[in-house]
């Protein structure tokens, strides 16, 4: 397995392209600097359905989406993610993974810091490490800590948390089956979940079992898979995973920061199995950049812009998965995604958004 990343080079028969690297101080700048770019480039002529937008998770594409209707841009967001949009959707779809894997490590970390100053970080920290000491899980360990048989220092309000997911927990455990499940998470008339629990009330009709494990995979591929045409007239937000086999002339990739692209592989992870991670996400970054669809005889070069921001605000990051460089004020700091480094000497210098 290759270990050492590559540097790209042109290829001088693919012609002239426009390229340009923007780094924003914070979230919102680059969500309205995205947006008022493809408002500028539609308004010189370029069709919204040339447009396409690429960013890993809706924390960030959902807002572009959302600018680009206060601009009256035609856009179609394919982000399952939009039924996790709301953070009601959010927590209940959390207790739902821990409902069926209780050592589901992100659901965990978000439920007992999402409450808590600067995300519970100190107390999880204790947490985390009594676990690297001792080789329990996250959950072993504080549902030891709940139950009185462990203590460790300082992680109170994450102990209240956790007692509160466990009542969660409990609650749905004690239901017959998974409709059930669904009528007390997923209430139907709560209009802010209500996109989560049509999927998951039709993932569960068209699986025809009780099987909580594969409800749950066939409810994640239906979130995070939906059908996407390839020709249409709007302007089209989606993850790189969902880009495979479509092209633009404009194409923005949007969040390029590390954390989430590359996503950090878990504490503990084999180093050969870490490399191999980072290696896939290197792999899906150079396919989304070369989504970009040139037409050198009309005079339509091709366009591609990659953007990141230095900062977001520590629930997004949180909510997303992205494991910021430092926090401070519950706010992430970010850096720049390693693949733009490894773009080569040929790439543009990054601008100011």
């Amino acid at each position: 397995m290759r270990l050492v990343p590559r540097q790209l080079t042109p290829r001088a028969e693919n012609g002239p392209g426009d390229v340009r690297i923007i780094q924003y101080q914070n979230l919102g700048d680059e969500v309205t600097g995205v947006a008022d770019l493809v408002r500028d480039i539609v308004d010189a002529g370029t069709p919204p359905g040339d447009i396409l937008i690429l960013a890993q998770r809706g924390v960030i594409g959902t807002p572009i989406y959302e600018a680009l209707q206060g601009r009256n841009i035609p856009v179609r967001s394919y982000y399952s993610e939009a039924e996790l949009d709301s953070a009601a959707a959010q927590h209940r779809f959390a207790i739902l993974k821990l409902f069926v894997d209780r050592e589901d490590r992100v659901a965990l970390r978000w439920l007992v810091g999402l409450d808590g100053n600067n995300w519970n970080a100190s107390g999880y920290r204790r947490v985390r490490e009594h676990c690297e000491a001792t080789g329990l899980t996250p959950w072993q360990a504080l549902h030891q800590v709940a139950s009185g048989t462990l203590q460790i220092p300082y992680t109170g309000n994450i102990v209240a948390a956790f007692n509160q997911v466990m009542t969660e927990l409990d609650a749905l455990e004690a239901l017959p089956d998974l409709t059930a499940v669904i009528d007390s998470l997923l209430p139907a008339g709560d209009d802010s979940i209500r996109d989560l629990r049509d999927l998951a009330a039709r993932t569960l009709q068209q699986l025809g079992t009780n099987d909580r494990e594969e409800w749950l995979f066939q409810l994640m591929q239906a979130i995070s898979q939906p059908e996407v045409p390839s020709e249409i007239a709007d302007v089209r937000i989606m993850s790189l995973h969902k880009s495979k086999g479509l092209s633009a002339p404009v194409t923005i990739i949007s969040g390029c920061v590390e954390g989430l692209l590359p996503r950090q592989p878990e504490q503990g992870t084999p180093a050969a199995e870490a490399a191999a991670a980072i290696e896939e996400q290197r792999r899906l970054f150079f396919v989304g950049i070369s989504r970009v669809k040139s037409d050198l005889a009309s005079g339509r070069p091709g366009m591609l812009i990659l953007t990141n921001s230095r900062r977001m605000p520590l629930a997004s990051a949180m909510g997303a998965g992205i494991s910021p460089a430092s926090v401070q004020y519950n706010i992430a700091r970010l850096q720049a995604s390693r693949f733009i480094a490894e773009l080569g000497p040929y790439a543009p210098t990054p601008i100011a958004g």
